[in-house]
């Protein structure tokens, strides 16, 4: 009789050990679920900074574009003309503000500058027009149109 007491007192406290065990490993489970959802939590935040970083930085860029102007080319053809004269013309054209770098062909027959500007094609004009007063009027222009100007210096009709 005394073994089965002492076996039943043992299961009784082996039973409490066992649920205040559970308890505890409970408890632990709770706060290793509030640590994960904690840095679950911190990678959402640095994952939403990083991406409002770099949609800051697209703005940026976009601001700088529309400061500075997107690069425009027009092509400036000329007909009747001799070297010295488009060399000339073309320093000219360097010299503008709003240019930002002119490539010289020459040819005897038709010559031209290709030409990388901010703003639109009549606005290289006006400028080149203020900058240049002896090469070429408005009357030498035959065509105008976007990226491209049609001049003629030679002998009017």
């Amino acid at each position: 009789m005394k073994k089965i007491l002492l076996s039943c007192l043992a299961l009784m406290f082996l039973g409490t050990a066992t649920v205040q065990a559970q308890g505890f490993l409970d408890k632990l489970d709770r706060a290793l679920d509030k640590v994960t959802k904690a840095s679950n939590s911190a990678e959402k935040a640095a994952s939403a900074a990083g991406k409002v970083k770099n949609s800051g930085n697209s703005l940026l860029q976009k601001s700088n574009n529309e400061v500075t102007g997107d690069l425009n080319k027009t092509t400036i053809n000329i007909v009747g003309t001799d070297m010295a004269t488009l060399r000339k013309l073309n320093a000219a054209i360097e010299t503008c503000d709003i240019v930002t770098d002119a490539k010289l062909k020459y040819s005897s027959k038709k010559s031209s500058i290709e030409v990388s500007h901010n703003g639109s094609t009549d606005e290289l004009l006006e400028a080149i027009l203020k900058k240049e007063t002896g090469i070429f009027t408005d009357k030498n222009i035959e065509d105008l149109k976007d990226g491209a100007i049609q001049v003629n210096l030679g002998p009017q009709k």
